[in-house]
């Protein structure tokens, strides 16, 4: 059977889309070893489900469905720089999320109490929300960054997608496989 890789995820305004893709070309002149995130790949990633069937799929689709009227829409901003595990030896560039984070989080543990009675074992660390911009290719001391400032506007929540992931030669390529609309109460 055919399995396909997959994701759920926040979408992001294309205005904020472009704010953060100034930054990266700013970070692209500095020649870190950073593979960067195309500006259309840029997203909230909540669970990566990794490589799975349609029957599986198929599941998920039940859960986002019964978890969208769970939640209502809300607004989030982005804030500042960090890295994972950490500026010293970082390995994910990311940017931060400020307002109602705590939504987020309480998303991804209904998810994977969900998710796990279908199998799936989810992270072992703590989700931490954010948006990631780039990898590192090599170990590189970015605690300088750590010092820059960004605050995105608020923008609005509305729907949790569940993406497919087709990797290319180029880089990955991302699908929306379905959409569900937060319309809790």
């Amino acid at each position: 059977m055919n399995k396909i890789r997959s994701f759920i995820a926040l979408e992001i305004p294309e205005e904020i889309k472009k704010e953060i893709t100034q930054y990266i070309e700013n970070f692209k002149k500095e020649n870190l070893p950073v593979k960067w995130v195309e500006k259309e790949n840029l997203h909230i990633t909540l669970v990566f489900l990794g490589e799975r069937d349609l029957n599986f799929l198929n599941k998920v689709k039940e859960i986002l469905k019964n978890l969208s009227s769970n939640f209502k829409p809300f607004y989030i901003n982005l804030e500042n720089f960090g890295f994972f595990p950490n500026a010293k030896k970082p390995r994910v560039f990311w940017i931060g999320i400020k307002k109602n984070k705590e939504i987020i989080v309480q998303m991804v543990e209904k998810l994977n109490d969900q998710l796990k009675k279908i199998g799936f074992k989810p992270e072992e660390r703590e989700f931490s929300p954010h948006l990631t911009i780039g990898r590192f290719k090599t170990i590189f001391n970015s605690e300088k960054y750590l010092l820059l400032k960004y605050e995105s506007k608020d923008f609005l929540i509305d729907k949790i997608i569940l993406f497919k992931s087709n990797l290319t030669p180029q880089g990955p390529i991302y699908e929306v496989i379905e959409d569900y609309k937060l319309f809790g109460v």
